[in-house]
């Protein structure tokens, strides 16, 4: 997080810095099902209610209570089915090199694009400060999980949370500052 905090203080908003994840989606994908799942984990997660606050030099980590979140959707049903993979690409380029601003919170922006009635991609774009590889088999875990379980009228079935973010970043600095790597 202070490296990629650091990244974005020299190149602010720079785009190499966000990672970009598309999931297909088949069948009857109900958008008020996803934007409620993405919420749920933005509630769960401090990480995706963090903004990160200058303090003599560094970056300092403030979870806030609630970050709005609204699922963008685009229609391209009535794009021809040839015009539509180009489209999606410069959809996917447009959103994944927006810009974040790291002192706001939720550090997430998500689109459902409706490709046709049964298909649809859930495009999503997060800042590595709050959000790497291992990041997405959670995200995408927790929100099929909490989707399925809206649409079936029950609870989502989710452990809960033994750890935050923050904590395994808190650890992994004290790693390194111990010298452990030092010879290395």
């Amino acid at each position: 997080q202070t490296r990629d905090w650091f990244l974005d203080q020299l190149r602010p908003g720079d785009p190499s810095l966000n990672i970009s994840v598309s999931w297909e989606l088949l069948g009857n994908v109900r958008a008020d099902s996803i934007e409620t799942a993405f919420n749920t984990v933005i509630d769960r997660h401090e990480i995706l209610r963090t903004r990160f606050v200058e303090k003599d030099g560094a970056p300092m980590q403030q979870v806030v209570r609630t970050v709005p979140f609204k699922l963008d959707l685009i229609d391209l049903r009535a794009v021809p089915v040839a015009q539509q993979q180009a489209r999606v690409t410069e959809i996917a380029r447009e959103t994944s090199t927006r810009a974040f601003d790291l002192t706001q919170a939720g550090l997430i922006r998500a689109s459902l694009v409706r490709m046709s009635s049964d298909r649809a991609l859930l495009m999503y774009v997060a800042h590595h400060t709050c959000f790497d590889g291992f990041s997405i088999k959670v995200l995408g875990r927790e929100i099929g999980e909490i989707a399925q379980a809206i649409e079936a009228g029950r609870s989502p079935d989710l452990p809960e949370l033994q750890l935050q973010f923050g904590d395994y970043a808190m650890w992994q600095g004290e790693y390194l500052a111990s010298g452990a790597l030092e010879d290395e």
